[in-house]
Formats: structure tokens, C-alpha cells, sequence
């Protein structure tokens, strides 16, 4: 789930629970100053936690590399769509969630 509340886009980690979306307090962002090279042609996406009062807990450790990375594709695209530069930045306390 992509939104934007006035501070930059993100994407909200969500469970589905009886065909229905389960928003949690994990939110996913990337680094908007990242600069693309040979090496790096990719961003990595970061994962921190917000508005854990009102949303499902989750521990993003729980989530494996099989998730991760499905994850990882959709959010990209999305992002290539609104603009890498259009999205939240990383809070200090982010933690890397999957490395482009």
C-alpha cells in the first residue's frame, strides 16, 4: 500500500487476513538521494516502524528473503513510477529492509 501523507511516499507492509488488507507498522521507503552506478544500479529499501499505536505490529526480522524480495520489485516499480526522489527519507532509526 503506497501513500503520501505531505512528508513523501512510502509503502505500508500489510498481511492479508480473509481477502482483505491488513496494514501494519512497517513502513518501506528509499533512499532519495541515491545515485545510480555500474555497481549500484539499484536502491536499497529501508524499513522502519510508525503509527504502531494504530496498526498491526509486525517484526520486520520476521519477514524472510523469500518475501522480501517480491516485495522489493513491487515497491520498486512503484517507485520508478512516482519518482525515487518523491519518497520519505529514511529516518535514523531505519534499518535496511533489502539491498537493490
Amino acid at each position: 500500500m503506497v501513500e503520501n501523507h505531505n512528508f513523501g511516499y512510502h509503502f505500508h507492509y500489510c498481511k492479508v487476513k480473509k481477502r482483505t488488507l491488513e496494514r501494519t507498522n512497517l513502513l518501506l521507503t528509499f533512499d532519495t538521494v541515491f545515485k545510480k552506478t555500474n555497481k549500484k544500479p539499484k536502491p536499497d529499501l529501508f524499513g522502519e516502524y510508525h503509527a504502531e499505536g494504530k496498526n498491526k505490529k509486525i517484526d520486520m526480522e520476521t519477514i524472510g528473503d523469500n518475501k522480501r524480495y517480491p516485495i522489493y520489485l513491487v515497491c520498486h516499480d512503484a517507485g520508478q513510477k512516482r519518482g525515487l526522489s518523491n519518497f520519505k527519507t529514511p529516518s535514523n532509526k531505519s534499518k535496511l529492509f533489502i539491498t537493490g
